[in-house]
């Protein structure tokens, strides 16, 4: 509706054609600004196609001509949809050891459907189905109420723990309340660990070509079998406790690197760095005994001339130990020198 004038904005009625105060033509601009939208409003409310109802979406699923026995195949698989769940556990049991039995089975079963839905005039549940989907209700409750229960009397027995032991209660609230945000550094320790790790105790997958050692052994096996040989074949008990000993630096030393790092403290970090520093440490100076065996006397060069002989059976994971052993010691001290603003888990000053 125009109240005013577009040109000297004086007031106007709505039945004036030209204004009385300039003498512009309102009704050729009521047209041109008014009539128009609003019949474009129109059509555009007529164009709007209107929502269709699920009735007619579902509509275009149906066949033109219904087919009786599919329509009772289809009735007959949800009125005994308990012996169809247990029918397919089976043919699934049957496909898995023989792929042949299983299909035949399918084929057999859907061509014994289609002659008992096509007799049939009426499609109704059978007793076996009624049966068989009490059992499966009645154990099904049984086990997960079993279940249930067991959670239930954890709880129980969990609040009458924090009840008469508030103080430990406290202690696991404080440490439940912690996040552990670790940065890149951290993660890259914890990954060349675990490498150190796999690379002790796995294969080397060198090829061996040694007559003596021809299978592939793990950094570990060789190592205890050194101190088995050394015990059982009259050597010192000092040489095995040696070998032992390496042993269990090359086993828990990573674990104690990835559990320091994941303390996420300031001790932790340390921790981490010093433990890296003695295996690497001891690498190198098992690397300096190798490759100055023959020049060496006592009894350190003695366990090196003995492992010499498994060089090549342990192959490239002497190499790799040896590499995620220094990068984990770069990354461990370089870690105790970056500066976090968030991370750390220090304990709470009181």
């Amino acid at each position: 509706m125009l109240k005013n004038c577009p040109n000297c904005h004086q007031p106007v009625l709505e039945k004036d054609n030209i204004c009385s105060n300039c003498g512009f033509n309102l009704e050729k601009y009521r047209q041109t600004f008014f009539t128009t939208g609003d019949v474009n409003a129109s059509k555009t409310k007529e164009e709007t196609p209107k929502p269709r109802r699920r009735a007619a979406y579902q509509q275009e699923f149906y066949p033109d001509k219904q087919n009786e026995v599919v329509k009772k195949i289809i009735l007959w698989l949800r009125t005994n949809a308990m012996i169809v769940f247990l029918t397919g556990i089976i043919l699934m049991v049957l496909t898995s050891f023989s792929p042949t039995l299983g299909w035949v089975t399918l084929i057999i079963l859907l061509i014994w459907l289609y002659f008992v839905c096509d007799r049939s005039n009426e499609i109704e549940q059978y007793i076996v189905d009624r049966r068989l989907t009490e059992l499966v209700n009645r154990s099904g409750s049984r086990v997960f109420n079993s279940f249930e229960d067991r959670e239930n009397n954890a709880k129980t027995k969990r609040g009458e723990f924090i009840e008469h032991h508030p103080k430990v209660s406290q202690k696991l609230a404080q440490r439940h309340g912690r996040r552990i945000r670790l940065n890149y550094v951290q993660l890259s320790v914890i990954i060349m660990a675990a490498i150190s790790l796999i690379v002790v105790f796995s294969g080397s997958g060198a090829s061996v070509s040694e007559l003596t050692n021809l299978e592939q052994v793990s950094i570990s096996r060789v190592i205890l079998t050194l101190a088995t040989k050394s015990l059982g074949n009259g050597g010192t008990l000092t040489q095995a406790l040696i070998l032992f000993g390496s042993w269990l630096i090359l086993a828990l030393v990573p674990l104690f690197i990835i559990f320091a790092v994941l303390e996420n403290t300031k001790k932790g970090k340390v921790k981490a760095f010093i433990c890296s520093l003695i295996e690497t440490a001891m690498l190198i100076f098992v690397v300096f005994k190798l490759t100055s065996v023959n020049t060496s006397t006592g009894m350190i060069s003695q366990l090196a001339n003995q492992f010499t002989s498994y060089v090549v059976t342990i192959g490239v994971a002497a190499y790799l130990l040896i590499l995620s052993s220094i990068m984990t010691t770069i990354l461990s001290c370089y870690n105790i020198f970056k500066k976090t603003d968030e991370g750390l888990n220090e304990e709470p000053k009181k």
